[in-house]
C-alpha cells in the first residue's frame, strides 16, 4: 500500500520528511517540512 508522504515531529524540535517509511530528508522546519511535503505532490498524513 502506497503511505504517501508523511511528516514526523522530532525530539530536537526539527521534522523529517518520509516516503513510503523511507526518510526523505531531516532536521527540517516545519514550515519547510509542509512545503517540500506540498512540492511533491502527494497525500499528506498529519
Amino acid at each position: 500500500m502506497h503511505e504517501g508522504i508523511r511528516i514526523q515531529a522530532d525530539a530536537d524540535g526539527t521534522f523529517t520528511l518520509y516516503s513510503d517509511s523511507r526518510v526523505i530528508l531531516r532536521g527540517l522546519s516545519r514550515e519547510r517540512a509542509y512545503r517540500l511535503a506540498g512540492r511533491l505532490g502527494e497525500f499528506v498524513q498529519y
